[in-house]
């Protein structure tokens, strides 16, 4: 049974799905940043895999 009901012109499945996503997101931004700052420096090797990675992770919403 399809679940008819819809969330601001998207069906719950999206709806939710979406909202997983951004949660795996920033899951993610939160590991990567742990790790950045638990040595407590901070190096350019570092700063280009958080901005790859920002450029290629778009965070829904």
């Amino acid at each position: 049974m399809a679940i008819m009901k819809e969330v601001e012109n998207q069906s719950l499945t999206e709806a939710f799905g979406f909202a997983h996503q951004k949660e795996k997101a920033l899951n993610r931004l939160r590991g990567i940043l742990a790790r950045i700052v638990a040595d407590e420096e901070l190096n350019e090797k570092e700063l280009l895999f958080l901005d790859g990675w920002l450029k290629i992770s778009a965070i829904p919403g």
